[in-house]
C-alpha cells in the first residue's frame, strides 16, 4: 500500500513538468504538419528527371499525332485516343467524359516531375473538364491549341491569380 501511495504522489507532483510538456509538443507538432500541408499545397513540381520534358496530346475526332510529333520535333508522344480510350470514336455520356478525363489526367501524373506540353484535340467541355482537374494540381503544365492562321499550334498563356480583379 505505501508503494501505491508513492507512485499516486509522485504522478501528482510530475504533472506540473509533464502537462505543459504535452501542451507545447502538441502545439508544435500541429504547426508543423499545417506549415508542410500549406507548403505541398502550392510546390509546383519542376523538371527531376533526365528527359524533362514530355509531350501529351488527346486526340477525339480527328487525328492530331502527326501533325504534333512534326510540331514539337519528336517522335515520343503520349498519345490519349478516344477509340483506345473508349473503343468508339464519339462521347456519347457522362461516364466517356469522365473515363477520357481520368486517361488524360493519370497521363499527367504520370508525368508530375516533368515539363508537360499537352495538345488538347477534343469538345470544350471534355477540355475544361481537363482543365479543372489540372488545375487541383501543380504541374508544370504547358498548354496547346491548334492555330489555324499559322496551321500549326501555339502555346496558351499560364493563369495566375493577377488575371482576377475582384
Amino acid at each position: 500500500m505505501e508503494i501505491l501511495k508513492t507512485i499516486l504522489e509522485v504522478l501528482s507532483n510530475s504533472w506540473g513538468i509533464t502537462e505543459p510538456l504535452i501542451g507545447y509538443s502538441a502545439v508544435i507538432i500541429g504547426l508543423y504538419y499545417t506549415i508542410t500541408t500549406y507548403l505541398k499545397k502550392k510546390k509546383k513540381y519542376k523538371n527531376k528527371s533526365e528527359n524533362g520534358r514530355v509531350y501529351v496530346a488527346l486526340q477525339v475526332g480527328r487525328p492530331v499525332s502527326e501533325a504534333v510529333k512534326k510540331f514539337f520535333n519528336t517522335n515520343d508522344l503520349v498519345l490519349v485516343d478516344v477509340e483506345a480510350v473508349l473503343g468508339k470514336t464519339t462521347l456519347e455520356t457522362d461516364k466517356d467524359y469522365k473515363k477520357l478525363a481520368k486517361a488524360v489526367y493519370r497521363e499527367l501524373a504520370k508525368n508530375q516531375d516533368k515539363e508537360i506540353h499537352l495538345v488538347l484535340s477534343g469538345p470544350v467541355g471534355l477540355n475544361f473538364l481537363i482543365g479543372q482537374i489540372a488545375g487541383l494540381n501543380h504541374f508544370d503544365l504547358h498548354l496547346y491549341q491548334f492555330d489555324p492562321v499559322n496551321k500549326g499550334y501555339m502555346e496558351l498563356p499560364q493563369p495566375d491569380r493577377t488575371w482576377l480583379k475582384h
